[in-house]
């Protein structure tokens, strides 16, 4: 069976003493399980060199992180919790232009799924809770995790992979899709009609989702990270 090398754009802790590059465990063993190769991309705005490691890549993964910064989509800051990173923030538009234009599969989880929609021209909701007046928990107390129902769109690549028009995810984020980007659809809502999961209209396989199938960790979750590397393997046929 044919390796695939699949690349996760890392976070970055600043710290006083370094600035260090990271990843969620949870996606190197899902991707070894999967018998591929895992790899930490760079934080960087140099797009020859996102460039050369695009096409090296078969695959691409948006991970969670700090909320995106508002004026990419021509907003101030309506949150007191100011945790930004503009050069993760251009670092992630480059790479996912870069993926597109080559057609690799990409896989936004969380964060991951804000800025695809933000990068397609859409924007975001900046806080849930005092936005959205009936909206139900998408995040505990202390920014802690929760979970909640959602419900997925028939026809839709969620579908695809769950089987199921209704299934428990576990959720951690405050900020949430307002106006949905170009060339996107949505493919599951929770219950309080907040987005969970979208998908791209266009040739390649780009699907994003709100929800943190990273911390999941169950036969269910894995379902979409199958189907993802799936798309990995036909698309380098």
């Amino acid at each position: 069976m044919k390796k695939y090398k699949i690349g996760i754009v890392g976070g970055v802790n600043r710290g006083s003493f370094a600035n260090l590059l990271y990843t969620k465990e949870s996606y190197i063993k899902t991707i070894v399980e999967n018998k591929q190769t895992p790899i930490i991309l760079p934080v960087t705005k140099d797009k020859d060199v996102i460039e050369s490691l695009i096409k090296k890549l078969d695959g691409l993964i948006l991970q969670g992180g700090v909320n995106i910064y508002p004026f990419h989509y021509g907003e101030n800051p309506k949150t007191d919790k100011l945790e930004f990173d503009l050069e993760r923030d251009y670092s992630e538009f480059a790479y996912l232009e870069t993926a597109l234009k080559y057609k690799k599969p990409v896989l936004g989880v969380s964060r991951g799924c804000q800025l695809i929609n933000v990068f397609f021209g859409g924007s975001l909701i900046q806080n849930i809770s005092r936005e959205i007046s009936d909206s139900i928990y998408h995040i505990g107390k202390d920014y802690s995790e929760t979970r909640h129902y959602i419900n997925l769109r028939d026809g839709s690549k969620l579908m695809e992979a769950y089987k199921t028009n209704r299934t428990v995810v576990v959720s951690s984020h405050t900020q949430g899709i307002n106006t949905l980007g170009k060339d996107l659809v949505v493919s599951a809502k929770a219950d309080d009609g907040v987005v969970e999961a979208i998908e791209y209209t266009g040739n390649s396989y780009l699907v994003g989702v709100q929800f943190n199938i990273d911390r999941m960790l169950n036969e269910e979750s894995k379902l979409l990270f199958s189907q993802f590397i799936e798309s990995v393997g036909i698309q380098n046929e």
